[in-house]
């Protein structure tokens, strides 16, 4: 049988459902016995060919048994040909977010009948889907950083940062000392990730508050995102290309 179904996607998020959990734990190691299922396919898929479509790949898989992910008669890939993959950045930008963030729907795809159906996630798969690996990570849900990061750096550096302050960015280009253009640079790309944030803000909050996300996540999305930059050394290492940025957006011109 082809695969011709439409992958269900949570309502208010717009992630794809996930597959209903067993209610065992699964080995992370056991390729033959369970292994991970992207929830956005197929890889082939011309939006997913950027670098935004590359992060929506990769910002959610979950550990399934290969029963009910691609083998067996009723398993998920039998059935489905994948979600709907979303063309425009600031989407693509807004459900690596939430996925990044620990976004756990209510409802789930069942396979156990032979036939899939959504379902109502019950009180210990919802336990299941969020079982921690980590401080900030599940066992059985995750994402690829690297493509996180960047897609996100190049979606902040895209944005209009025409309303940030002239007198700051002029300082940050020309200073010569390295602590003050240190400072500065901290403090501006935090502005630039901000405003690049603002889309999904209103949505990440109202999840946030509604107990949907992982417990640790911060109480705004561009902190998260942020992190994703990595730490202060690696965001540092953004600087240059901030610095040109500006340049482009406020039609500085190169020093002779």
């Amino acid at each position: 049988m082809a695969a011709e179904l439409v992958t269900p996607v949570d309502e208010l998020s717009g992630l794809p459902l996930p597959i209903a959990p067993t209610e065992y734990i699964l080995p992370q190691e056991s390729p033959n016995f369970a292994d991970w299922h992207h929830h956005f396919h197929p890889a082939s898929h011309e939006d997913m060919k950027s670098i935004g479509g590359i992060a929506i790949r990769n910002c959610r898989v979950q550990l399934v048994a290969r029963r009910d992910h691609n083998e067996g008669p009723s398993s998920y890939h039998r059935f489905y040909s994948g979600p709907p993959i979303p063309e425009e950045e600031n989407d693509q930008f807004s459900l690596t977010v939430l996925a990044c963030a620990g976004y756990i729907p209510s409802q789930a795809i069942d396979l156990r009948s032979g036939e899939p159906k959504v379902v109502d996630l019950s009180h210990t798969q919802q336990k299941i889907l969020r079982q921690r690996q980590d401080v900030f990570g599940y066992r059985n849900l995750r994402y690829a950083y690297d493509p996180i990061r960047s897609f996100y750096t190049e979606y902040s550096m895209s944005r209009d940062i025409s309303c940030l302050n002239e007198i700051e960015i002029e300082e940050f280009l020309t200073t010569k000392d390295e602590l003050r253009q240190k400072f500065l640079g901290h403090f501006l790309l935090a502005q630039v990730v901000k405003i690049a944030s603002e889309d999904v803000h209103a949505k990440y909050i109202a999840v946030r508050r509604a107990g949907l996300l992982h417990p640790f996540m911060p109480a705004e999305p561009y902190s998260l995102v942020k992190y994703k930059l990595g730490a202060n050394g690696r965001r540092e290492e953004l600087f240059p290309r901030l610095g040109q940025r500006f340049k482009e957006q406020y039609g500085i011109a190169e020093a002779a």
